[in-house]
């Protein structure tokens, strides 16, 4: 491949990473307020939300591996047309058993992208670092805008709009990636292609901070809104907290692709144990606060993991960001499942359990 058609496949991943996150955001807060609206108890929410993971687990470990022997365009083409089905899906949805059909459809398509754009991005880069803070940045900054603009549907544009609104900004993409992406080189399958095991002892530097972001950050966007909604607080602290979460990781991503080098993973961990103070804010500053300071620690975590992904050889980049991804999609299943256990009990008691996991992986 070209240096000029790299560059393009480079531009064209990002704008992809970008509007993806864009479109989950804007649909993450909905969702389970969709949910309550349907009547689904806090272990139904649960459900829901953490049943995507249950698929994303899986697939991100194969997904990978098959996109290291067969290439990755097609691929994220294919999960781009899955995911505009997940939107039709929550448009229709009249109960929160279809919620959970389309949540299950969502993340098996997000779990064929992420992985292989990854791989793709990282393998027509030749300065690792700035393409890693710049990927961070392109889908964290699509969180953030998406999570400004979701305030519109819950408050004036209607909930199931944005499922709408998703469909054709999906088919968009579809058709904005297949003319004008390209795999960077002829795979081959290779003995190292095709070797699907994995030492996770001696990965522990990528799994443990994947987790902990997903689990952190699991807990805040599937329990948070509902809380809110419960509490009758109002949905601008929704819009509040998720967006200053996501700008101010975003900004870390920045930050990193500078200082990477001399920031440590256990500083994420430290940071995200503010998450204990956010059920208690019933004001701006406090949850705007928090909200920042959970943004820093989730940046940190989220590109330890991923850096420790790509610096890997680039025939087997996909099997590492698979395992990143699948990692991250166990950390959602935890938060989502014991998260909704501990909230039939207490609906601050998620954001405890949260504290409570930072803690103990601090001394790993």
């Amino acid at each position: 491949m070209s240096k000029s058609r790299k560059q393009t496949t480079q531009i064209v991943s990002y704008t992809v990473s970008f509007l993806i996150s864009l479109l989950v955001a804007i649909t993450t807060p909905i969702i389970p307020i969709l949910a309550i609206n349907f009547n689904a108890s806090q272990i139904e929410l649960g459900l829901i939300i953490g049943s995507a993971s249950l698929i994303y687990v899986p697939t991100t470990l194969f997904v990978g591996n098959f996109s290291d022997i067969f290439g990755r365009k097609h691929i994220i083409e294919l999960s781009l047309i899955l995911y505009s089905m997940a939107s039709l899906v929550y448009y229709f949805s009249i109960s929160w058993h279809i919620l959970l059909l389309g949540k299950l459809l969502e993340g098996f398509s997000l779990a064929m992208l992420w992985s292989p754009i990854e791989a793709l991005i990282s393998n027509t880069s030749e300065d690792q670092t700035k393409a890693n803070s710049i990927f961070g940045i392109s889908w964290s900054s699509g969180s953030v805008l998406g999570s400004f603009i979701s305030w519109f549907f819950l408050d004036f544009l209607g909930k199931k709009t944005a499922f709408m609104i998703n469909f054709f900004v999906i088919v968009l993409c579809l058709l904005f990636f297949f003319v004008f992406s390209e795999d960077e080189f002829r795979f081959e399958k290779t003995p190292q292609a095709i070797n699907f095991k994995l030492n996770l002892t001696e990965e522990i530097n990528l799994i443990v901070p994947s987790f902990m972001y997903s689990f952190t950050q699991g807990i805040v966007t599937s329990f948070y809104p509902a809380l809110v909604d419960l509490l009758a607080l109002g949905n601008k602290l929704i819009i509040v907290s998720l967006t200053l979460m996501m700008l101010t990781r975003t900004f870390t991503f920045y930050l990193l692709g500078k200082l990477s080098k001399t920031i440590n993973k256990k500083i994420g961990s430290v940071l995200c144990l503010s998450i204990i103070l956010l059920p208690f804010g019933k004001n701006f500053l406090h949850v705007a606060v928090v909200s920042s300071i959970l943004g820093f620690g989730l940046g940190i975590l989220y590109y330890s993991g991923l850096r420790e992904a790509l610096n890997k050889d680039s025939l087997s980049k996909g099997k590492f960001t698979g395992l990143f991804e699948s990692t991250i999609g166990v950390g959602y299943i935890i938060s989502s499942f014991i998260g909704g256990v501990v909230a039939e009990i207490n609906i601050s008691y998620p954001y405890f359990l949260s504290f409570l996991v930072n803690v103990i992986t601090m001394i790993i």
